[in-house]
């Protein structure tokens, strides 16, 4: 009995020991725990923390890639519909390439043509250019440079293909050579208005003038001007030119004034009235045909006689073939017509009164003339200025007449204004 209490006890003992040690060891765990438990924590906030970012970094990466796997289906669809559209495009492809560029162009020698083509499903590099038949360049921005003489060819034609084999409409640019001839040109102009026996005139001292003035300043015609003359001042100025003009130079006589016809006369006769002429027939009257006999003494390779006056067209005279546009800036005929003796006239009616003043102090006939002569800016032809002078009269009670005077030398060639450069 005393020993199994005694065993009891020991085991109580025994248990209330364990107990105190367990207690002791759980107050220090504790306290250690709570020492290094905010340790842990931020360890484990921090590690929650960077999987958080790893976690939001991979998404962003992933919906970025996802974005570019999107944007490059887009865009391949895009590609893909516009293959579709251009190769259906191409395969209905009616469109005609287009060639823009000038219809005139004024050279002197070696020149460039430039120009631009357009097509509306082609590019620029799969258009072919052809320049009377010879394939040219073309550039990036679909311009093109084409080198020409002037010397060598005075009309190209353009022509543009397309993949399709779609042709342009042929363009036609003429090329006008700009000629600087070292011939003399001489002016004789002559205007009356001041009469002592017959009617006064208005316009024809301020048309001589006015055209005296452009001959000199723009086409360099050394000008002999004669205002209000008498018999002899005319006729000496015309038979002075014999000894001043050569067989190389160029002539112009210009004649506004009054004009009368001798209707007694077999055949009729037609004259020019200096200032002291009478109101018939006296020996002041110049007739026409003294005129054509003094003009045939002149050596000069070109003369154009101008007329503005009544019964002007009955100079003895045949009719002249007009040139073509193309002949006009045709360098080959213009240096023909150069080198041909030419004896022009040009009048401002027939045989008929013509009209004296008509706008700006000048007659019809001159206005025009001297219109013609300010708008050109290379050359002009007088058969080609005929035609623009008669079209201009239509609304007026005169016809203006051209004739070759053949029977005072005249070649078919042709007078010619050229404008300094």
């Amino acid at each position: 009995m005393n020993n199994l209490l005694k065993y009891i006890f020991f085991i109580f003992l025994l248990l209330q020991f364990s107990t105190n040690i367990s207690a002791e060891t759980t107050s220090k765990w504790i306290t250690k725990t709570k020492s290094e438990n905010k340790l842990e924590m931020e360890k484990i906030e921090k590690i929650e923390k960077q999987s958080w970012i790893k976690k939001k970094v991979k998404k962003i990466f992933d919906d970025e890639e996802h974005n570019q796997k999107f944007m490059m289906k887009e865009e391949s669809e895009l590609i893909e519909k516009d293959m579709m559209g251009r190769t259906a495009a191409m395969a209905r492809d009616t469109w005609k390439p287009e060639i823009f560029v000038v219809e005139k162009i004024e050279a002197k020698g070696d020149f460039i043509l430039e120009g631009r083509v357009f097509d509306n499903t082609d590019p620029c590099k799969k258009i072919v250019l052809h320049a009377d038949g010879e394939p040219q360049k073309i550039n990036d921005n679909c311009s093109f440079k084409i080198s020409l003489n002037s010397n060598n060819t005075n009309l190209v034609n353009l022509e543009a293909y397309d993949l399709q084999g779609n042709k342009s409409e042929t363009k036609k640019v003429q090329i006008v050579s700009q000629f600087t001839p070292n011939e003399k040109y001489y002016a004789l102009v002559i205007g009356n208005n001041n009469y002592k026996n017959l009617e006064r005139l208005t316009a024809a001292v301020n048309d001589a003038r006015k055209i005296a003035k452009i001959l000199e300043d723009k086409y360099d015609f050394e000008v002999e001007l004669l205002l209000d003359a008498n018999s002899k001042k005319m006729e000496n100025a015309i038979i002075n030119l014999r000894n001043k003009v050569t067989m190389d130079d160029n002539l112009l006589i210009y004649y506004a004034g009054h004009g009368m016809r001798d209707n007694d006369a077999i055949p009729k006769q037609a004259y020019w009235i200096p200032i002291d002429g009478g109101k018939s027939l006296d020996g002041n009257w110049i007739n026409t045909r003294t005129i054509e006999s003094y003009i045939s003494g002149i050596k000069a390779k070109h003369i154009l006689l101008m007329v503005d006056s009544c019964y002007a067209g009955s100079f003895r005279g045949s009719d002249v073939d007009f040139p073509t546009d193309l002949e006009v800036n045709d360098t080959m005929w213009v240096k023909k017509m150069l080198n041909t003796r030419t004896r022009l006239l040009i009048t401002s009616g027939t045989d008929q009164p013509v009209l004296d003043e008509v706008i700006d102090n000048h007659s019809w006939f001159a206005y025009l003339f001297l219109r013609f002569l300010d708008e050109n800016v290379n050359y002009i032809n007088a058969t080609s200025m005929f035609e623009r002078l008669k079209k201009k009269h239509g609304s007026f009670n005169q016809n203006p007449k051209l004739n070759r005077l053949e029977n005072i030398g005249d070649k078919n060639g042709d007078f010619f204004f050229f404008a300094k450069n």
